[in-house]
């Protein structure tokens, strides 16, 4: 089980259990390992802090340094991948169907078995690989195994939470871990290759 707290530092814990005010967490504290020394990413945020809890690499191995960033070769959405390649991705809630509802604007985001399914596949950037034009979809633009990968090799399965659809980041390029309302996974042409599994 790997339980992520945005912002929670080794002083947070200790004063919470020194409280008692945090219970749950103690107790699993008290089952787990504690490393004193970790380091955050850099840059420190949700995006290349999770990706190095799954991949076990940093935002250079990943190739996600945040999640709004800027890519070279990918082309802006809805262009057809036509024009000047060079566009920013912002892989967060303006991703969703309906940026006013808690499930993305898709009820089966948060009944269904992926909450990717609330992405408006029309919001995402767009690629030109072998002559096609294709989104790319979160867990596109990752450049490592995820656990999540690693896992449904084994044809094990998973679950997970996060704040929003564009988490979809974690799933890897499992076809059978993608979005219904997505394309086919497509190839990623990158000068670097995928990392061996975790």
């Amino acid at each position: 089980m790997l339980i992520s707290i945005d912002g929670f530092h080794a002083i947070d814990l200790a004063n919470c259990t020194a409280t008692g005010s945090c219970p749950n967490i103690e107790r699993l504290a008290d089952h787990g390992s504690t490393y004193n020394n970790a380091s955050t990413t850099k840059p420190s945020d949700s995006f290349p802090g999770l990706l190095a809890q799954v991949t076990g690499g940093t935002s250079k191995t990943t190739g996600v340094f945040y999640d709004d960033s800027y890519d070279r070769t990918f082309f802006a959405a809805g262009t057809n991948c036509t024009g000047t390649p060079g566009t920013e991705m912002n892989y967060a809630e303006p991703l969703d169907t309906d940026l006013h509802q808690i499930d993305g604007g898709v009820p089966a985001a948060l009944t269904g078995l992926n909450s990717a399914v609330a992405i408006n596949s029309a919001n995402l950037v767009e690629q030109l690989a072998n002559g096609k034009c294709s989104p790319v979809w979160p867990h596109n633009i990752v450049r490592a195994n995820t656990i999540f990968d690693v896992i449904h090799a084994h044809h094990l399965r998973t679950a997970w939470s996060d704040k929003h659809p564009a988490y979809d980041i974690i799933n890897g390029n499992d076809p059978d871990s993608q979005p219904s309302n997505g394309r086919a996974p497509m190839l990623m042409i990158s000068s670097r290759p995928k990392s061996t599994p975790i």
